[in-house]
């Protein structure tokens, strides 16, 4: 039932990340959804690779926030749009409920221990799986992302001397 409220709310915050337009918002719904998507991952995966990708998630958005609100004119929140939101959400929660209710599809992952095995449930909570070497490529990958993004931006600073935004 946890995996299926999660499931529930990340979806509603999936389909307002469109309807959102001004910088504050945009960042508060992709911090939801970044919260809700580790949240899962720890439920279902590990709590030390939710815990990770979440501060991962976290530092990501905190350098594209400080971006967009430096290049995005401030605009004024509308009203229309909230009620819009209140409509999507309802209609995904009572369609989400009433598969639950009728087929049970949704609740596959209800009972985890029965598809581990206790050796593999003793394993996740220590993070063994995150220094495998299967995993590597992975950091390596993002390291590599991270450090091209890094070089991106300074490359933009040094061309024009100064800020990204001129500031008055």
């Amino acid at each position: 039932m946890t995996v299926l409220l999660l499931g529930n709310m990340f979806l509603w915050f999936s389909f307002m990340l469109v309807m959102v337009s001004q910088p504050l918002t945009l960042g508060l719904v992709i911090m939801w959804l970044t919260l809700l998507a580790c949240m899962m991952a720890g439920l279902l995966v590990s709590p030390w690779y939710a815990y990770i990708l979440f501060l991962v998630y976290l530092g990501g958005l905190l350098v594209a926030f400080a971006y967009v609100s430096a290049l995005i004119p401030n605009m004024l929140f509308s009203g229309e749009s909230f009620f819009m939101m209140v409509f999507v959400y309802v209609g995904i929660s009572t369609m989400m409920l009433s598969f639950d209710y009728l087929g049970g599809y949704f609740s596959l992952f209800s009972d985890l221990s029965v598809i581990e095995g206790t050796h593999m449930k003793m394993m996740k909570y220590f993070g063994h799986e995150l220094a495998g070497w299967g995993e590597v490529s992975v950091l390596v990958g993002l390291a590599g992302v991270l450090l091209m993004a890094l070089v991106a931006v300074v490359k933009i600073c040094f061309n024009r001397g100064a800020a990204m935004r001129e500031f008055k």
